[in-house]
């Protein structure tokens, strides 16, 4: 994964787990997650994973480089706790660097952040560990603190001590932490999907066998909303 800034200009400062449509030209417009933002000089941070031509394109970027950006879209989240717990899935912790820039002052935040190998971690740890937020690692070889996937660690945490857990990544992974979810404490998923207009008008991003927009309505959910999408077979 990599970081990369933008000097974009936006009409309001953006709040997590808000994302923006940034378009690359001659390619397509990609939903992509506010990772910080710098109001002083209107600098947006993001990670990017090189997947598709989009992405490829983003990692390989060099200043002056024009992109066009619009946004923030989605909705604001404001946890109403003070314990927050925060499940990390690869380029899923791109939300979550800016929840702990913004959210976790005052409070008790703690990010486990999960990759397939320890190669993979680079400094997401040392960044989280930067903005004041405790950090566990999982992985699949040596290296990381919890040898294993992030369900596995959920799974080994005492989870009883948090207020609310925030559940960002791949959708295989939103759904084992929804099937194993401790009950009476609030869990809330941010979900990905197909971003084309951005404003709730061409309906791609509707959640399955829901009214939910995943543009207008979330990207993040409270597990109630989105149960049966995620535990659908």
């Amino acid at each position: 994964m990599l970081r990369f800034r933008v000097l974009g200009r936006l009409h309001v400062e953006p709040e997590p787990p808000q994302f923006v449509m940034l378009w690359v030209p001659g390619l397509e417009a990609i939903p992509m997650s506010i990772a910080g933002y710098d109001p002083s000089d209107e600098v947006l941070e993001f990670l990017v994973k090189p997947v598709g031509s989009t992405t490829s394109k983003l990692a390989e970027a060099r200043a002056p480089e024009y992109m066009g950006v619009y946004g923030p879209l989605g909705k604001p989240w404001y946890p109403s706790g003070r314990r927050i717990l925060f499940l990390a899935g690869g380029s899923g912790v791109a939300p979550i660097l800016h929840f702990a820039r913004k959210r976790c002052n005052g409070r008790l935040c703690h990010v486990v952040f999960g990759a397939w190998r320890f190669d993979e971690v680079g400094e997401i740890p040392s960044l989280l560990s930067s903005l004041g937020v405790s950090v566990t690692t999982a992985c699949l070889d040596e290296g990381c603190d919890i040898k294993g996937t992030l369900v596995d660690a959920y799974k080994t945490l005492s989870v009883e001590e948090y207020d609310e857990i925030v559940v960002s990544g791949p959708i295989e992974v939103l759904r084992k932490i929804a099937v194993e979810r401790k009950q009476g404490i609030r869990h809330y998923y941010i979900l990905e999907a197909i971003v084309k207009c951005g404003i709730g008008l061409c309906s791609s991003c509707r959640l399955p066998g829901t009214s939910l927009l995943l543009c207008v309505d979330g990207p993040l959910f409270p597990h109630h909303l989105v149960e049966e999408v995620l535990l659908e077979a």
